[in-house]
């Protein structure tokens, strides 16, 4: 959903609504944008965090493989 609603702004405002200049830069945007977790939470999920930063990464196409080739190119 969170995709979506970044989609969708994009195509109102006609612009990226998190621009950045660096991988590491467009995450600061986004945290500026979104609630902070309390470091309770944190400390609660660090597992899960880790986790999540050492996931490697699948491709679209594997999630997209059921359908139409040409709809796949043209997401890609």
């Amino acid at each position: 959903m969170w995709s979506l609603g970044c989609i969708l702004g994009e195509m109102l405002q006609g612009k990226p609504l998190f621009p950045g200049s660096s991988t590491l830069n467009q995450l600061e945007h986004v945290v500026s944008a979104v609630e902070r977790p309390t470091p309770q939470g944190l400390l609660r999920d660090k597992h899960s965090l880790f986790h999540l930063v050492n996931k490697h990464g699948v491709p679209l196409t594997i999630f997209l493989c059921c359908y139409c080739p040409v709809c796949i190119c043209i997401l890609l």
